[in-house]
């Protein structure tokens, strides 16, 4: 998901909000769990992806939970 995110910014020229709601929003509604993912809101599930400003992934958070860190 880094590489799509990565590849929409450089290469399509969404904006880092617009690409984020396209990688996160947008699915959950798909999935019909936008009640508890897809945002940053008190009482959602917190599945975050920390980057870098070149978008490398630094840290992936699952449910409240760090599964992965550089």
């Amino acid at each position: 998901m880094d590489k799509v995110f990565r590849n929409l910014i450089t290469r399509f020229g969404f904006s880092p909000v617009e690409v984020a709601i396209m990688t996160a929003t947008n699915p959950a509604k798909s999935c019909h769990e936008d009640h508890v993912r897809g945002s940053l809101k008190v009482g959602f599930l917190a599945d975050i992806a920390v980057v870098s400003p070149e978008f490398d992934v630094q840290e992936t958070i699952l449910e409240g939970n760090t599964i992965y860190a550089r």
